[in-house]
């Protein structure tokens, strides 16, 4: 399963009905459950006599900041299991590899999905100003003049009155990686932080 945080102005019902929007039409299919600060949903492919198929949930959890995603892989292990079965039945008789075609293809396609999923859920959050967080959030900034603790985004110190813009951490741009304030570099994604 994979998780990713996205710190933010957000909660789990904006990012669930960004999926139901984006995935409940044409060969798509999504359902939803909401219980309190947490939301869940469920994706998957219809096949050909309009089966739902592939299916992965989403769980959605609100945390301090932002919220929680996570993408269950389930369907992942089976389509490497599907494709390493038919690899060997293909060594001992060729022929076998053209009736496992339209599973393989199937779970293939639940690579895809996993994929479109993390995409509008990216795209989802960068709409609404959400970023990622590889490092755990400041929930606090040092005064660089007497040291006492802030809440970040305070443009002066509580304690002294001194401004806290040289103090204030910075996000890329391109991942939303949280980095203390002058940091050159993305230590995630490597993009330029310096030109911001």
């Amino acid at each position: 399963m994979e998780q990713r945080t996205y710190h933010g102005d957000l909660g789990p019902d904006e990012i669930a009905n960004a999926l139901l929007a984006q995935f409940n039409q044409g060969t798509f299919a999504a359902q939803r459950i909401s219980q309190g600060d947490r939301a869940l949903v469920q994706v998957g492919t219809r096949d050909r006599r309009n089966r739902v198929e592939n299916t992965l949930t989403v769980t959605i959890s609100k945390t301090s900041d932002g919220v929680n995603v996570a993408v269950g892989d389930q369907q992942l292990l089976d389509a490497a299991a599907d494709l390493a079965q038919a690899g060997l039945g293909a060594l001992f008789n060729p022929l076998s590899l053209l009736g496992n075609l339209g599973e393989i293809a199937s779970d293939v396609s639940s690579f895809s999905l996993t994929q479109q999923v993390w995409e509008t859920v990216d795209k989802y959050c960068k709409s609404v100003g959400a970023g990622l967080g590889g490092a755990p959030e400041k929930t606090t900034i040092g005064c660089p003049y007497c040291g006492v603790a802030n809440p970040p985004g305070s443009p002066t110190c509580s304690g002294c009155g001194a401004p806290l813009g040289d103090a204030q951490p910075i996000y890329c741009p391109q991942c939303g990686q949280v980095a203390p304030h002058g940091t050159k570099f993305c230590s995630r994604c490597g993009a330029n932080l310096a030109q911001r």
